[in-house]
């Protein structure tokens, strides 16, 4: 992303790696079991290992831009297979998101999905340069629940 956005973070970025796979795997399916449960259905994945299969590919792929953020535990807090319409990314918290998005190299897309509802991440986004382009609505077929943890969708989802 642009200068604009360098700031210091309480999260340590890194590039992801293939050991990143069970954490990374672990936050994604507790997200999406989260939506699962609350909307009475089976979960997109069957369990973390199941998630963490799915991301190895992705952590493996040196073509595929992946970042993994550490808490300052050294946990993996968060991950990014993209900053961008296509990628996805997944963390336990608004500081992973605002290191996440100020880290990733500039998209040859138009730009990526904030879900506006989180007006703290949406707040900073402006804050730091960058510019609405375009709002979309996301609809569903029956209730919606909000994921549990933040979340940056891909239109692939």
């Amino acid at each position: 992303m642009d200068k604009v956005l360098e700031q210091t973070f309480s999260v340590i970025l890194r590039a992801g790696r293939t050991d990143d796979a069970l954490p990374c795997g672990t936050i994604l399916y507790q997200g999406f079991r989260a939506i699962a449960e609350q909307h009475g259905l089976a979960p997109d994945f069957p369990c973390a290992e199941f998630g963490a299969a799915m991301l190895t590919e992705i952590l493996a792929d040196p073509a595929v831009y992946s970042v993994v953020a550490e808490a300052s535990d050294g946990r993996v807090s968060g991950y990014a297979s993209e900053i961008g319409f296509f990628g996805h990314a997944v963390g336990e918290n608004n500081e992973d998101f605002k290191a996440l998005i100020g880290a990733a190299p500039a998209s040859a897309e138009l730009g990526f999905y904030v879900p506006m509802r989180n007006a703290d991440l949406f707040r900073w986004c402006l804050n730091h340069g960058l510019r609405v382009t375009q709002t979309a609505t996301l609809m569903s077929l029956g209730l919606y629940n909000e994921p549990a943890g933040v979340f940056l969708p891909s239109v692939l989802y």
